[in-house]
């Protein structure tokens, strides 16, 4: 079948090469999200909201389909399902079965850890944008040839003394702050 017949089918609603589209994809489709830690349910909604996707594309009036429908289908159902993996990795947090408090002590020290990292946010967002992304960028990881190339710096040297600067300024925000001592 011609790959504009797939994107015909969506703009006119034709519900007989709609079905076939499902019958000959979705399993695909299946495929790459069961493969990537979904399941059948994940790979029903990722199918779903691929198809607006491409109909919105479709609707525009500059599209033109250079690949198989099926190419593009691919391409934006594993978008999809990246950013789906994304938002579930920053939303998780686990416990594990042996997690318990083992005394008042310990449930103080943790309130303290919650109240002194309440704190640290606080006084980052107060730093400027190109130092939150400076410091968010270091901390995940990232070499500091990337972090000057991303934030706009001449060199990883540049970079490198911005962070002292930046990650000396958000030091000491905190150690002026006084709920700091209250929680030393």
């Amino acid at each position: 079948m011609d790959k504009i017949d797939y994107i015909k089918a969506l703009l006119d609603n034709d519900k007989e090469l709609l079905q076939q589209m499902y019958r000959t994809f979705l399993p695909r489709i299946e495929l790459l999200i069961v493969k990537n830690g979904g399941t059948k349910n994940d790979s029903w909604e990722v199918f779903q909201e691929a198809i607006v996707v491409i109909l919105k594309m479709a609707k525009a009036e500059d599209f033109t389909l250079t690949s198989s429908f099926y190419t593009l289908l691919y391409g934006v159902c594993r978008n999809l399902w990246g950013n789906e993996l994304s938002k579930k990795r920053r939303k998780e947090v686990t416990l594990s079965d042996t997690f318990t408090f083992k005394s008042e002590v310990n449930l103080e020290r943790s309130l303290d850890e919650v109240e002194q990292m309440e704190l640290y946010k606080e006084k980052f967002t107060q730093l400027r944008e190109k130092c939150r992304q400076l410091l968010t960028l270091f901390f995940d990881g990232h070499k500091f040839k990337e972090i000057a190339k991303r934030v706009g710096y001449a060199s990883d040297l540049a970079a490198r003394k911005e962070k002292h600067k930046c990650q000396k300024h958000l030091i000491e925000m905190i150690q002026t702050d006084p709920r700091y001592k209250e929680l030393l």
